[in-house]
């Protein structure tokens, strides 16, 4: 199978211009609210009438916007920032975004699991343009601006937060594992180079996710993790992970340029105590912390009006626009305050003798097969030694 995307550089480079701050933050999206329709309790489904044969029912388009991608560019506007594109999957979505005076980028894909890839191959396209770019989720709440924070640490190729538990044996290796739902890149060798072998991983293994794929890169890569020994803590989500609260510098055979995992307190899954015992200072990202297993749209939502991170009302779609996209997104915002819901089971690292599950580092040999008689979605991880 051949998956094709009509991807225009020049148009790219044109869109986006010079931003001012140097960096250019990128997300992408689709129509489709992806919200469950609200049914009554005990409600039964209604008899269906057999259609008549001469009678057609008109296909239903599906919403025009995501609710998620308009609640992560309301945090953008209350910070100011105006240097973003968004990648819009379909023609729906960027003329609504268009008509909304919202900088959209139309990518034409051939098919529904050419999605898959498209992540990455945005990725590869930002950094052979040239761009700094920031590529955030729309479920990476921005709490404050870090541009000039990544600035200052620029030096690397990129800057990742960190990740949850996935890939589960990198977890046990390294103890923690990168996120590409927020990360800064340089477009430098060693970016298109880690790129490049994500993009590989992908084409090889139907089934994994644009996360996995990037941290076996990594892996395959040999990176080195030069892990601070203070403030390491140890994290329990069903599997163990370390969070760290300063910098995690990761090393390369053959290679000068090196990456980051960036500080869990100020880029973070989920709000913690620090070191000290105190809150965490002022986040610059906060990603929701959810069971993904359980993870509909709704639900999603549910857990962002929890922790004060959905600002969108209500009724936001039946707000007129009028012409200044600042102004609207001001419109459909409504003052939230971020929950900080401390995590019982953040102990100290020391406390743990958690004997690891993976096999050494000098094990190369790295594969995932899918586990077809359970889930198209479900992974098995095996070692080649």
């Amino acid at each position: 199978v051949t998956y094709t995307y009509t991807l225009d550089r020049a148009a790219l480079a044109q869109l986006v211009g010079r931003p001012s701050s140097g960096v250019v933050i990128a997300t992408f999206s689709q129509s489709g609210t992806g919200i469950a329709e609200a049914k009554p309790k005990g409600a039964k489904p209604k008899a269906m009438a057999k259609p008549k044969a001469e009678a057609t029912a008109p296909a239903q388009d599906p919403p025009t916007t995501n609710p998620f991608l308009v609640n992560w560019l309301i945090s953008l506007q209350r910070l100011g920032i105006k240097d973003f594109v968004v990648f819009a999957l379909d023609k729906r979505l960027h003329k609504w975004m268009t008509a909304h005076g919202l900088p959209s980028f139309l990518v034409d894909l051939t098919c529904g699991p050419a999605m898959r890839f498209f992540p990455v191959v945005a990725w590869r396209l930002l950094a052979d343009v040239g761009l700094r770019f920031v590529w955030s989720d729309v479920d990476a709440m921005w709490m404050q601006n870090p541009i000039q924070t990544l600035l200052r640490n620029s030096p690397h190729s990129i800057l990742f937060s960190q990740g949850g538990v996935s890939p589960v044996p990198l977890v046990d290796r390294w103890g923690h594992v990168v996120s590409n739902g927020f990360f800064y890149a340089n477009p430098n060798n060693l970016t298109k180079e880690i790129l490049w072998h994500v993009l590989a991983n992908l084409r090889d293994n139907f089934y994994m996710s644009p996360q996995d794929g990037m941290n076996i890169a990594l892996a395959k890569m040999g990176v080195k993790w030069l892990r601070p020994k203070k403030y390491e803590r140890m994290f329990s989500a069903g599997i163990l992970f370390k969070i760290y609260e300063e910098e995690v510098v990761g090393a390369f055979p053959n290679w000068t340029e090196t990456i980051s995992v960036l500080p869990h307190a100020q880029f973070m899954h989920i709000v913690v105590k620090t070191e000290s015992g105190n809150a965490t200072q002022d986040p610059y990202i906060v990603k929701v912390f959810y069971n993904r297993k359980f993870a509909s749209p709704d639900k999603k939502i549910e857990a962002m009006r929890d922790k004060g991170m959905w600002y969108l009302m209500d009724d936001w779609q039946d707000r007129p626009y009028s012409g200044d996209p600042e102004a609207w997104l001001a419109s459909v915002s409504k003052d939230v305050k971020l929950q900080v819901h401390y995590a019982p089971r953040v102990l100290d690292v020391r406390c743990y003798n958690h004997p690891p599950r993976f096999p050494p580092d000098n094990t190369t040999h790295f594969f995932m097969q899918s586990e077809m008689s359970t889930s198209p979605n479900v992974t098995e991880y095996r070692w080649d030694t």
